[in-house]
């Protein structure tokens, strides 16, 4: 650890939180042009000089006449080859990437589905089914309070599946799969009364006719049973994680 030289302090310690005192790790603020002044406050509270695009520092184990700050985050000085200069203060490069690299993964939004309520007819699935990511091995359906699993029978493609009412294995968890009894005339589905979790049919993703009804056919347990129901479809590359026991 390396320790500053006693801080200026122009303010009562005493007066400031307790959760100040212990404050671990560094914290930088993206963009700023100015750092943080450690040794004095205003009223109860540490002050930061500048305006909104500076970094930051907050010091750890603050203490009345000294402050510690972590070598696991400070570097010793810009002759390191592991270390970069950020506004004065010495970062390890693996610091700084692992927190860049975090905030990108946070911007970056979720995918969209794979397909949704709009592709409910055969002509429309015909053309959508053309689309399937490259190394999906099921379909994840969710509707309302249902999510189902769906892959192929036998070797039937996902294709096949999607423009069939009678080629598709269901799964509750995407682990343990089972052929359900078949219904006509829809995409997907079973028959009816064959699910025992509280509807009449599996979700069925669209229907023979050429209009377009949307999917069938509950979101809810033991709610009504009907078409011009909202859903999205995702294409899962890998199965999904088992819940703990």
């Amino acid at each position: 650890k390396h320790v500053l030289d006693p801080l200026p302090f122009s303010c009562n310690m005493a007066g400031w939180p307790t959760w100040s005192m212990g404050v671990a790790g560094m914290l930088l603020v993206w963009g700023v042009h100015t750092s943080a002044n450690a040794g004095s406050c205003v009223g109860a509270k540490p002050e930061v000089e500048g305006g909104t695009h500076g970094v930051a520092m907050m010091q750890r184990d603050v203490q009345q006449q000294k402050a510690v700050i972590a070598e696991e985050t400070i570097g010793t000085g810009a002759d390191s080859p592991d270390v970069v200069e950020v506004n004065g203060l010495f970062i390890k490069k693996e610091v700084l990437a692992n927190m860049v690299a975090s905030q990108v993964a946070a911007a970056i939004p979720d995918p969209p589905p794979f397909a949704d309520e709009e592709i409910g007819t055969l002509l429309g699935w015909k053309r959508r089914c053309q689309r399937v990511p490259e190394g999906t091995i099921m379909l994840k359906l969710t509707m309302g309070d249902f999510v189902d699993y769906f892959k192929p029978t036998g070797r039937h493609s996902l294709c096949d599946m999607l423009t069939s009412h009678n080629k598709h294995q269901w799964s509750s968890d995407g682990i343990t799969w089972v052929q359900p009894d078949y219904s006509t005339g829809h995409l997907g589905g079973s028959a009816k009364n064959w699910p025992k979790d509280g509807r009449e049919y599996l979700s069925i993703w669209g229907s023979t006719i050429p209009e377009n009804h949307g999917w069938c056919c509950s979101n809810k347990r033991d709610g009504p049973t009907s078409f011009h129901q909202i859903g999205t479809m995702e294409a899962l590359q890998e199965p999904p994680v088992a819940a703990a026991p």
